[in-house]
């Protein structure tokens, strides 16, 4: 039975779209052996894009709600689970069903599992179009890692120090630009950010501020003002 034209312009408009869009499942190897799993989302690379890291004990699944509006928005993504996370459970002929099984050297070599996606979103990208966000330990360790290589880095929740990442000499010496989230009922990353400000006062470099009413990390898109919280940070990177 043949279709009417309508319905063929139906199919374009609003069917092919979703193929466009949707998630890619990626696959990486660290130096050190481990299998990194997770998703990204591209539609131009020559506009920027979203390194996206999670918090002790999540995945990246965490970034669901961010990314549905990214996604809305043409804006690119792509997110990993760190090692003993998600999907991301095999090194070499180990295998970490959990976080908790983690060693203070497996969490320190979380910068590897970041630079296993740096190394392949660079041959896409222009390194200036390469944007990281993190939320908590995922902060941390994104700030170490892209301090001298980003122009821009986005801090959910950070802390002076998880899980042996200690920042502050990371901040007072990066040349990016960098926009911290934190919220009002987040005492430590609250302070520490705190801390993060005065440095950056001190070094006259650019730093901002999205103060939430709750939330740790990722968690304050699930406010009530959750929308405003990801728009915001979207206006951030345009500038």
């Amino acid at each position: 039975m043949r279709l009417p034209s309508f319905c063929y312009l139906f199919l374009i408009i609003f069917i092919f779209p979703l193929f466009l869009t949707a998630d890619e499942k990626i696959k990486l190897i660290t130096d050190d052996g481990c299998v990194i799993y997770g998703y990204e989302n591209i539609v131009s690379t020559s506009t920027p894009i979203f390194l996206e890291f999670h918090g002790l004990g999540s995945s990246s699944i965490e970034w669901k709600k961010f990314n549905e509006f990214l996604k809305k928005n043409l804006i690119n993504y792509v997110a990993i689970d760190f090692r003993g996370h998600g999907e991301s459970i095999k090194c070499g002929k180990r295998e970490i069903n959990s976080y908790k099984e983690l060693s203070q050297n497996d969490i320190l070599s979380f910068t590897k599992d970041i630079d296993s996606l740096y190394n392949y979103i660079r041959k896409k990208f222009n390194n200036d179009l390469i944007i990281p966000i993190g939320a908590s330990i995922g902060a941390n360790s994104a700030m170490k890692y892209f301090y001298k290589k980003s122009k821009k880095i986005v801090l959910m929740s950070p802390g002076i120090n998880y899980g042996g990442f200690e920042i502050s000499e990371y901040i007072k010496k990066t040349k990016a630009e960098i926009l911290f989230t934190v919220s009002e009922k987040d005492i430590y990353s609250l302070n520490s950010v705190r801390v993060f400000l005065n440095i950056c006062a001190g070094e006259k470099k650019r730093c901002d501020l999205i103060l939430s009413l709750s939330g740790h990390g990722v968690e304050i898109f699930a406010t009530q003002d959750g929308y405003h919280y990801i728009q915001k940070i979207i206006e951030w990177i345009k500038k």
